[in-house]
């Protein structure tokens, strides 16, 4: 009789416990960090309805990092909060980037230019510049001096000082016909400058 009780009870048991709502496993998502050409940041897994923990910011080339945005081209309003966002989904968020701008100072030294030239010539440029022409293809478009005649180039020293230097001392200033907009510049211009000195055919030798 005891040994009947025992199996109805258990038998009860199971049959309570088969009718309990089963607690299905906690869900994850995934986010994944798209840094638009900076470091590297691992992908992070978290549970649903949690927050995300911010990354180290990344770092890219001549660029300020400026935010996380859960949209492609930083739409306003989709930048991502990490204090008060709850994961309900897996998400991309994307880095968006101030860049360096820098200014480029042309010295005339004198000369002169046409009606209208300055048009042909860059005032500045950025990071994602592919390449920056200093000298106008057009030479209508170049200086010219009343004096020195013919423009011909840009160096980053003036012309009376570049005369001053020694044969192998001049080889540290070429002419700078452009630029290209790669690598750290900003450790090559820390001022965000580029200073350019007209050069011309007459201009006396020390």
């Amino acid at each position: 009789m005891r040994k009947y009780i025992v199996a109805i009870v258990f038998l009860g048991l199971m049959l309570f416990l088969a009718v309990l709502p089963k607690s299905e496993p906690q869900k994850e998502y995934i986010i994944v960090f798209f840094t638009n050409g900076g470091d590297n940041i691992p992908s992070m897994t978290v549970p649903s309805n949690s927050k995300v923990r911010a990354p180290k910011d990344p770092v890219r080339t001549s660029s300020e990092f400026a935010g996380w945005y859960t949209t492609i081209n930083f739409e306003e309003g989709t930048e991502f909060d990490f204090n008060t966002t709850v994961i309900t989904e897996s998400i991309t968020l994307y880095a968006k980037w101030q860049l360096d701008e820098f200014t480029i100072t042309y010295n005339w030294e004198g000369g002169t230019l046409a009606e209208g030239a300055i048009n042909s010539y860059r005032m500045s440029f950025t990071y994602e510049d592919r390449i920056v022409f200093f000298k106008p293809s057009n030479s209508a478009h170049h200086p010219r001096h009343e004096e020195y005649g013919r423009f011909t180039g840009w160096r980053e020293i003036s012309q009376a000082d570049y005369n001053n230097l020694s044969a192998e001392e001049k080889t540290n200033y070429p002419f700078m016909e452009s630029i290209e907009p790669k690598g750290d510049l900003i450790q090559i211009y820390p001022d965000k400058e580029v200073v350019l000195y007209a050069h011309y055919r007459n201009f006396p030798s020390s």
